[in-house]
C-alpha cells in the first residue's frame, strides 16, 4: 500500500449572519503550525443573536495524481486548531491579555469534516486550550479519478459556541494523506494432466488480485494444436472471447474488498473452458505433450500448462452369455467413517463375515439355483470401484496391487474361474469361511478418495453381491506441502483495545467451499480458520539451569534449528572472568571437559533437547562470575546451521546459576505469510462446508505482547486452489465464557481507547432512539497492589467523571464493581444544553463522601475494581450523537490520625472520617430499675423485682485537625450517617455494633436517640455523641460453648441456644439447679436430626444438621408453660428422650 501527502492549492469559505469569517486563509496551504487562519472578530457567546461560530472552510485542488487503476482505501485529514480568549478584538495568541479573568474562552464543539467529491462525513475533535496535531480518518474504497479531481478536498464545518464567553478559533497545519493500492494480478491454470484422444477436455483458468482492488484485466489463453474450443463448461465469471482459432481472451469480474473470498492469495475469479481433442501422433508414440499458455497483457508473466494426450483405449467386447451384474440393491452394505491415511504409509484393514450375512446370501442364492451351495463357494474379493478403473490405481498391496498403471476388465468366455475375469493386478481373492477374519495390508500411492469393496460371487447364476465397502482419504505428508492460499485479517487498534490480555476467545465465521468435488479435502490446515497471536518459539534462545549440590548444575540446551539430514554436530565454546574454567559433560559421561575459546566441546546428535552437567573448576576460588556461552550447529556437510549465544551468571552466595534469556529475534511487525501460517498456534478442528456454509470456530487465548492475525485458508497449491475457492462472512470474536451464538456488532464509542486518554481527544458514536450503547468497562486501574483502606488512610469517596457533548438528553448508567464482584449502580440525566457556564461539558457521578453503597472497609484491593458505563437514549424520540472522553475514576483519600483510643462502628474506625477521640465515658456495672415492697410502720423497704436498665456511652471527639471548615463539614456529615441507626419495615431502629480499642474482648449494641452535640471552633468541630445501650451490658465477641454443664461468669443473665439430639417422641429438658423445664412432643421423623432451642428469641427449630439454612419451626409442638431458659452462675441440664449436645451463649458484662 502506498501513502501520499499533499496540501491544498485552493482555499475558500462561506457563512452567514451566525458566523464569523476567517482571516489569512492562505496559511492553510502550508504545514507550518504557527501560520494560522483565525476568526476575523470574536466569536460571541451563546446568548448572542449573531456571530456565534466560524465560517465553513473548503480546501480543494490537492493535485493528487495516482495511477488510474488504483483504489484509495484510507483518507486522513490532518489539522491543528486551538481556542483562545478575547483580548480586545484580537486573540490572545497575538495580543497579551491582562488579568486571568479575561482568559475565559469560548467553547466550540468538534467540527464536522466532509470529503468533497466523495460525500464521506465525520466528526473531528473540539478545539482545546492548547494546540496539538490532530487527525480524522475515513476508510472506504474510492476510485483514483475521484481523488485526482480538482474538486476533491475537505470541508470543515464548526458548530456554534455553546459557552457564554466569547473567543477565537485558530486553524493551521491542514493537509490530506491518502493510502492507496494497485492491483497485483496472478493467473493460474489447472486441469487433468492426461486425456485420451477424441475425448473432451476441461481447463480451469483463474485470475487473482492479492490486493483486492476490484479492478480487472484480460487474460489471454493460447490453445495447442489439436484442441478445439467448444465453449464455457462451468463457472462462467466474466466474458470469454475467441480471438482466433488458437487464442481466447477472458475478461473476468474481479471481487474487491467488499466481497471476501479465498481463492489464490486473496480473491480469485475463475472459468472452466471446454475443448475437444483430436491430435495426430507420430510413429509408434503412445502419447503427445500439448502446452496451454495463460498470460496477462501488460506483463511478461506466462503460465504454461502441459497436458499429455494418449491414444484411446481399445474397446473390449463383452461375452453375450451369462448375466454379469453388480447388484448393490440386494446387498448388506456397511459404510464406516472415512479412514484418513497418509500417502505411502502402510495400514491394515480386515473383513470378518458373520453368520447372518452368509446365511442371508446363501438363502437368496439358493432360491435362484437348483444347485446346492456350500459356504466355501462364496468368494470375497477386494477391488477398486469401477468408476476409477480407467483412471489410475490409488492403492497398492504386497504382491497383488503393486503394479502402477491402468486396470482393465477382461471378460473371457473360455474361463470358469473368477480370477480369469479380472486382471490379477487388480484384486486379491481368497475363500472366506463363516466367522473367519481376512486382513490385507495396503498403502495409498496416490492422493484422493477411493473405495474398496468386498464382493461375493454366485458362480452358478453369475451374480456379484457386495457385503462391505471401505472409504479411504489419502492425503500428502504435511512436511511436503507448502502453505495454502489464505486471507490474513488484522484488527484495528480500536478493536484490539476491546480484548483482555489472558482472556479466552472464540473466532467464529461461516465458510463455504465452492467445488465440483464430492468431499472437502482435509489436508491438515486448509479450508478453515486459525489465529496467530503467539511467540515464535523457533526464534527464541532459552537456556535452563537448575541448582543441585555443591557447585554442580543440571542444565539443558534447546537447539532451535532442524538438522537438514536428521543429525549433525554441535560445538560449544565459552568464556568466563576471574581466571576460572567452565566445565561441561553430558550426564552419561564420566569426566568433565574444559570449554573455552581455546578448547571446545563437540559431539554428534540428532536430538534438539540436550541435557548437560556444568560446574566451575574447583582449583580456583568461587567468585561471582559472568561469561558467554556459544553453541554452534553444523550439518553433515559441516555447514553452519545456527549460532546461539547465552549470557550466564554464577552467584557464590546463593549457590545457583542464574539465566539470562536471550531476546526474541522475531520481527513481529514484518511477518511474512509463511511465518504467520507456519507458527500459528490456534486452528479450528472443522472445515468449510461443501457448497454450503458451515460454522467454523477456533478457540484462542489473547496475548497483548504479540500481533493478532485472523487466518482464513483456502486450498494448498499442491491441490486445486483455482477450482476450490472459499467464501466466508465477516469473522466474529466472542469471549469464550459468554459464547452462545454469533451476535451483531455492538455499539461502542470509537476509538474506545481515547476515552481514557490524557491528550484532549475523545470518542464518538451514534445512538438510535430508545437504544443504548454496549457496556464500556474500565479496568486494570493503575494502582499499587493491595491499594485501599488501611491503618494509615481511608478511601472516603469515589467519583466517575468525564467530558461530554451530545445532541439530545441522554442517560448515563454507571456501575461500580468491587474485587469480590459486588456491584452498585448510579445514573445521571445529561441535558442537551449546559446550565452552568463554568462547568462546560463535564459530568460527575459520585464524589467525596459517596462510596456508592460500599463501606470504607470494602475499599481494598482497588487495583482490581472495575467501573462500567452505559449511555441510553430513552428520553427523546430522536437519534442522538455523543462525543466524550477524559474519563477518570477519582478516589478521595483521608489520612488516618494515630490516637490512643479507637472507636469502631460496624467495624469502621471513626478516624477514617477525620475524627480525633478526646474522651470516652463508659458506665461500668449494671444500671437497674428496682421495685420495693413498703410496709407502713416497719421502716423497711423490701426489693422484690429488678430489671437491667439501658445505659448511655458518651464519646467526645473533634473533626478537622488539618482541614478547612467546608471539608470538615463533609466529614461530619459522613460520620453522622455512619452513627445513625437504620430502621426496618416496621420503623423499628436496628442496633449498630460499637467496639472500643481499650475493651478488646467485648462489644455493645447501641441506639442513637439524640442528635450529635456540635460546636464550631474556627475550622474545627467539637462533637459529643450519646449512644444508648438498650441491653445495659456489653457482649463477649466470642461465644461460650459448653456441654450440658457449665458456669455463666457475666454480670447479667443470658438466654442460651441449646442443641439437642432427639432419641424419642417426647423430649423433656430440665435445668437441675434452678428447676426450669422445657417440654416438646413431636410425632414426625426427627431421629438423627437436631432440635435447636433459641431461648432469647423463644423459637424451637428442627434442622437436618447444624448448617441447615432451611429449618422447620416447631413452636406449635412446645408446651405452653415451657421455660425458655435464663442462666446465671452454675447450670446443669438433664433430658429425657434427647441428648443435650451443646449450650451456646455470649457472656454479658
Amino acid at each position: 500500500m502506498t501513502k501520499l501527502t499533499k496540501t491544498a492549492n485552493s482555499v475558500s469559505q462561506t457563512g452567514g449572519l451566525m458566523q464569523v469569517a476567517f482571516l489569512q486563509l492562505n496559511n492553510l496551504k502550508n504545514t507550518n503550525h504557527k501560520s494560522y487562519a483565525y476568526s476575523k472578530s470574536p466569536i460571541r457567546g451563546k446568548m448572542a443573536s449573531k456571530e456565534r461560530g466560524p465560517y465553513i472552510v473548503r480546501c480543494k485542488d490537492f493535485k493528487f495524481n495516482i495511477p488510474v487503476n488504483s483504489v484509495v482505501k484510507k483518507i486522513t485529514v490532518h489539522y491543528r486548531h486551538v481556542k483562545r480568549a478575547t483580548c480586545g478584538d484580537r486573540p490572545e495568541e497575538f495580543t497579551p491579555c491582562g488579568s486571568s479573568s479575561t482568559k475565559k474562552r469560548c467553547n466550540i464543539p468538534a467540527p464536522t469534516f466532509t470529503l468533497l467529491n466523495l460525500g464521506a462525513t465525520g466528526k473531528g475533535q473540539a478545539p482545546a486550550n492548547t494546540g496539538s496535531n490532530l487527525s480524522k480518518s475515513f476508510t472506504g474504497l474510492w476510485s483514483a479519478s475521484s481523488v485526482n479531481s480538482s474538486n476533491f478536498g475537505v470541508e470543515i464545518n464548526y458548530p456554534l459556541n455553546t459557552n457564554y464567553h466569547s473567543g477565537f478559533v485558530l486553524l493551521s497545519n491542514l493537509y490530506l494523506s491518502i493510502e492507496y493500492f494497485t492491483p497485483r494480478f496472478a493467473c493460474h491454470a489447472m486441469g487433468a494432466h492426461e486425456v485420451y484422444n477424441h475425448q473432451d477436455y476441461s481447463l480451469g483458468v483463474s485470475l487473482s488480485d492479492a490486493n483486492l482492488t476490484g479492478k480487472t484485466t484480460s487474460v489471454t489463453i493460447s490453445v495447442p494444436v489439436g484442441f478445439t474450443y467448444t465453449g464455457v463448461v462451468s463457472t462462467a465469471n466474466g466474458t470469454v472471447e475467441q480471438v482466433s482459432a488458437r487464442t481466447l481472451r477472458w475478461t473476468p469480474v474481479m471481487r474487491g474488498q467488499a466481497v471476501v473470498a479465498v481463492g489464490q492469495s486473496a480473491s480469485a475469479s475463475r472459468v472452466v473452458l471446454g475443448f475437444s481433442v483430436d491430435v495426430s501422433f507420430s510413429g509408434d508414440s503412445a502419447s503427445l505433450p500439448c502446452n496451454f499458455e495463460v498470460g496477462l497483457p501488460d506483463t511478461s508473466e506466462v503460465v504454461s500448462y502441459t497436458v499429455n494426450v494418449m491414444k484411446e483405449l481399445p474397446v473390449q467386447e463383452e461375452e453375450a452369455t451369462g448375466e454379469k451384474s453388480f447388484d448393490s440393491d440386494t446387498s448388506d452394505e456397511s459404510f464406516p467413517e472415512i479412514k484418513h491415511i497418509i500417502l505411502n504409509e502402510e495400514f491394515e484393514y480386515s473383513l470378518k463375515v458373520d453368520d447372518g450375512t452368509l446365511d442371508s446370501l446363501a438363502h437368496a442364492m439358493y432360491n435362484r439355483s437348483s444347485t446346492s451351495l456350500t459356504y466355501e463357494e462364496f468368494y470375497a474379493t477386494y477391488f477398486l470401484r469401477s468408476e476409477i478403473l480407467f483412471t489410475r490405481e490409488n492403492f497398492q498391496a504386497p504382491h497383488s496391487l503393486s503394479k502402477n498403471g491402468y486396470i482393465y476388465h477382461r471378460w473371457k468366455s473360455d474361463s470358469s474361474r473368477w480370477d480369469d475375469y479380472m486382471d490379477s493386478t487388480g484384486y486379491i481373492g481368497d475363500f472366506i469361511n463363516n466367522g473367519q477374519e481376512h486382513s490385507i495390508t495396503m498403502k495409498g500411492v496416490h492422493l484422493g478418495m477411493d473405495e474398496i469393496w468386498a464382493i461375493h460371487r454366485d458362480n452358478v447364476n453369475n451374480v456379484y453381491t457386495s457385503i462391505c465397502k471401505w472409504s479411504f482419504f489419502i492425503k500428502p505428508v504435511e512436511s511436503t506441502l507448502t502453505i495454502p492460499d489464505m486471507s490474513l485479517l488484522s484488527l484495528t487498534e480500536e478493536e484490539l483495545n476491546r480484548l483482555g490480555d489472558g482472556y479466552n476467545y472464540i473466532l467464529q465465521s461461516n465458510l463455504k467451499l465452492d467445488t465440483d468435488e464430492e468431499y472437502v479435502r482435509d489436508w491438515y490446515r486448509n479450508f478453515r480458520v486459525g489465529v496467530f497471536n503467539n511467540l515464535i518459539e523457533a526464534n527464541c534462545n532459552t537456556y535452563y539451569l537448575q541448582a543441585s549440590t555443591g557447585t554442580e548444575f543440571q542444565g539443558e540446551i534447546r537447539l532451535r534449528k532442524v538438522f537438514p539430514n536428521g543429525s549433525g554436530r554441535v560445538r560449544i565454546i565459552g568464556y568466563l572472568q576471574y581466571n576460572t574454567w567452565f566445565l561441561i559433560k553430558q550426564p552419561d559421561d564420566t569426566e568433565y571437559q574444559v570449554i573455552s575459546f581455546d578448547q571446545d566441546y563437540q559431539f554428534n546428535t540428532s536430538e534438539y533437547s540436550l541435557p548437560f552437567c556444568f560446574k566451575m573448576d574447583d582449583t580456583y576460588s568461587w567468585e561471582d562470575n559472568n561469561g558467554i556461552f556459544k553453541v554452534t550447529q553444523y550439518d553433515d556437510e559441516n555447514n553452519i546451521v545456527d549460532v546461539m549465544e547465552y549470557h550466564i551468571t554464577f552467584n557464590k552466595d546463593e549457590n545457583i546459576a542464574l539465566t539470562e534469556i536471550n531476546t526474541d529475534s522475531t520481527d513481529y511487525d514484518n511477518l511474512s505469510k509463511e511465518e504467520i501460517f507456519s507458527n500459528a498456534k490456534y486452528w479450528a478442528d472443522n472445515t468449510a462446508g461443501l457448497n454450503t456454509y458451515n460454522n467454523v470456530e477456533c478457540e484462542f487465548t489473547y496475548d497483548k505482547n504479540y500481533p493478532l492475525y485472523l487466518i482464513v485458508t483456502g486450498d494448498y497449491p499442491e491441490g486445486a486452489p483455482s477450482d476450490n475457492p472459499v467464501t466466508y462472512n465477516e469473522p466474529c470474536i466472542i469471549e469464550e465464557t459468554d459464547y452462545t451464538e454469533r451476535k451483531p456488532n455492538g455499539n461502542y464509542p470509537a476509538p474506545i481507547d481515547d476515552l481514557v486518554s490524557s491528550d484532549n481527544v475523545s470518542s464518538e458514536t451514534q445512538i438510535p432512539s430508545f437504544t443504548q450503547t454496549e457496556t464500556i468497562v474500565f479496568y486494570n486501574l493503575p494502582l499499587d497492589d493491595n491499594y485501599g483502606t488501611n491503618t494509615e488512610m481511608a478511601i472516603r469517596g469515589i467519583e466517575l467523571t468525564g467530558n461530554i457533548e451530545q445532541s439530545d438528553r441522554l442517560v448515563l448508567y454507571a456501575n461500580l464493581k468491587s474485587q469480590t464482584g459486588e456491584s452498585r449502580q448510579r445514573s445521571l440525566v445529561i441535558n442537551d444544553y449546559e446550565t452552568h457556564p463554568d462547568s462546560v461539558n463535564e459530568f460527575h457521578i459520585g464524589g467525596m463522601g459517596d462510596l456508592w453503597g460500599f463501606s470504607t472497609l470494602d475499599m481494598i484491593n482497588m487495583e482490581d475494581w472495575e467501573a462500567e458505563l452505559t449511555i441510553s437514549n430513552t428520553i427523546e424520540n430522536t437519534d442522538a450523537s455523543i462525543n466524550f472522553g477524559s474519563m477518570q475514576l477519582i478516589l478521595y483519600v483521608e489520612p488516618v490520625i494515630e490516637q490512643t483510643s479507637k472507636v469502631y462502628v460496624e467495624g469502621e474506625d471513626l478516624a477514617y472520617y477525620n475524627a480525633f477521640i478526646r474522651n470516652i465515658t463508659v458506665p461500668e456495672g449494671l444500671e437497674t430499675e428496682t421495685d420495693y415492697l413498703k410496709i407502713d410502720g416497719t421502716d423497711t423497704n423490701d426489693p422484690y423485682r429488678q430489671n437491667v436498665k439501658e445505659k448511655t456511652i458518651i464519646i467526645e471527639f473533634d473533626i478537622g485537625e488539618s482541614c478547612n471548615l467546608e471539608d470538615n463539614t463533609l466529614s461530619l456529615r459522613d460520620l453522622t450517617r455512619l452513627l445513625v441507626n437504620d430502621r426496618d419495615e416496621y420503623n423499628r431502629p436496628i442496633p449498630k455494633r460499637l467496639e472500643l480499642s481499650h475493651y478488646p474482648d467485648v462489644y455493645w449494641e447501641y441506639i442513637m436517640e439524640k442528635a450529635l452535640d456540635t460546636e464550631i471552633d474556627i475550622s474545627n468541630y467539637h462533637c459529643k455523641a450519646e449512644l444508648t445501650i438498650p441491653a445495659g451490658t456489653a457482649y463477649d465477641k466470642v461465644n461460650t460453648t459448653t456441654a450440658a454443664t457449665g458456669y455463666v461468669k457475666g454480670i447479667a443473665t443470658i438466654n442460651p441456644v441449646i442443641l439437642v439430639k432427639p432419641t424419642g417422641e417426647n423430649i423433656s429438658i430440665t435445668e437441675e439447679i434452678t428447676g426450669q423445664q422445657f417440654h416438646i412432643g413431636y410425632s414426625g421423623d426427627w431421629i438423627d436430626k437436631i432440635l435447636e432451642i433459641d431461648c432469647e428469641n423463644q423459637i424451637a427449630w428442627l434442622k437436618q444438621n447444624e448448617d441447615d439454612d432451611d429449618p422447620i419451626n416447631l413452636n406449635g409442638y412446645v408446651d405452653y408453660n415451657a421455660d425458655w431458659f435464663r442462666l446465671k452462675g452454675e447450670y446443669h441440664f438433664t433430658s429425657t428422650n434427647g441428648v443435650v449436645m451443646t449450650v451456646d451463649y455470649a457472656e454479658r458484662w
